[in-house]
């Protein structure tokens, strides 16, 4: 018996935990994107159907809080916000918001677009935010990539206004969990896993346990998306 298996034998190597990130393959996110956008169009065609009076931009607002709702899942479930959400969110708000003004003049009033110049600096101002949020206040890359994609989606004078509505959030959602013990964080960690798993037949894992100090911060963001949407002159 070699030295190793000796070793082995007496020591056995401890069980692995499972990834914190899912074993999804490409092509399930290439049809999680068609349904995002896919969604995205028909809440657009909807609100275009049986809206009376002038055209409301929706699609690209539609799309960032359906990212926000997969972002979410994954944030709570597993501690992680896939590159494969965040990437094609940021390509997909650049070539939205650059092609826009090209658009058919019936379709862009409902696209929601920002000037190309916004989308880009959004992407500039958040890229720095971020990851100086990362370096000095250990953010997560996952949670400031999500924020370069919608400040790619929205521009940078939606998102700076969305950041306070985060913030709020952020501080009521940390109070509640700490005063329950960090129960809130282990409940919503609950539900995103078997909703993961399900959508994913079963082939999803996550952690068995997760930080119950932790703010999954994607969740902040997608609440903080409705009130900046219910309440847009709130911070004016």
């Amino acid at each position: 018996m070699s030295v190793e298996a000796s070793i082995s034998a007496v020591h056995p190597p401890a069980a692995q935990p499972p990834p914190a990130h899912p074993n999804i393959s490409g092509l399930s996110w290439i049809v999680v994107w068609c349904l995002l956008l896919s969604l995205a169009v028909a809440a657009t065609a909807l609100v275009a159907h049986f809206r009376a009076g002038p055209p409301t931009g929706i699609f690209v607002p539609a799309l960032a809080f359906l990212v926000c709702i997969v972002a979410t899942a994954f944030d709570a479930a597993t501690g992680h916000i896939p590159n494969q959400l965040t990437y094609p969110a940021v390509g997909i708000g650049l070539a939205i918001n650059q092609l826009a003004p090209w658009a058919a003049v019936r379709l862009y009033p409902w696209l929601g677009a920002v000037a190309p110049s916004a989308s880009l600096i959004g992407l500039a101002m958040c890229f720095a935010i971020g990851f100086g949020c990362v370096i000095f206040a250990n953010m997560g890359g996952g949670d400031a990539k999500l924020l370069i994609a919608l400040g790619t989606l929205m521009g940078f004078a939606q998102v700076a206004s969305l950041m306070w509505w985060i913030l709020l959030v952020a501080l009521g959602y940390s109070l509640i969990n700490l005063i329950v013990s960090g129960r809130l964080n282990g409940v919503l960690h609950a539900v995103a896993a078997s909703v993961l798993s399900f959508v994913y037949l079963r082939r999803f894992e996550s952690p068995q346990a997760m930080s119950r100090t932790r703010i999954p911060l994607a969740v902040p963001t997608l609440v903080a998306l409705v009130f900046a949407r219910l309440f847009p002159d709130f911070w004016m």
